[in-house]
């Protein structure tokens, strides 16, 4: 799974990613919407999936054409957004797009413990992960 962020959302990404391969373990990396489009797109089929944390304002035209790339070679695509489009992560509406990465995020951490327990996993006791640190 590509888990795809660009500005303040590609941070929601890369958490997205660890969260998915520790409570999950499913395989996800974590790319800006740019980035992907310079490469790993080419692994883009009908077995992959992508998760794209939506954005507005200066990111958004990056954001829709990754979309737009990845659907085309029929990865299937699901949003974190507050509009009204098929395959989403519901998110609360926002007033200002700044704050929406941290909507994004609470939204995918309800889903990612969700899907952990279909999943047959704990996601409080990850296999094979110690959830403390002791700094010495």
């Amino acid at each position: 799974m590509f888990c795809i962020g660009r500005g303040p959302g590609l941070a929601i990404a890369a958490e997205a990613a660890l969260k998915l391969k520790e409570t999950c373990r499913l395989h996800a990396e974590a790319y800006s919407a740019a980035e992907v489009l310079h490469g790993p797109v080419a692994l883009a089929n009908e077995r992959l999936s992508a998760l794209v944390f939506a954005a507005r304002g200066p990111a958004a035209s990056s954001i829709d054409a990754a979309i737009r790339r990845m659907r085309s070679r029929n990865a299937t695509v699901f949003t974190a957004t507050a509009q009204d489009e098929t395959c989403m992560l519901p998110v609360p509406k926002c007033g200002h797009e700044l704050f929406d990465p941290l909507l994004q995020a609470v939204a995918f951490y309800c889903f990612v413990e969700s899907l952990s327990f279909k999943l047959g996993e704990n996601p409080d006791l990850p296999a094979g992960l110690q959830k403390v640190t002791e700094t010495v």
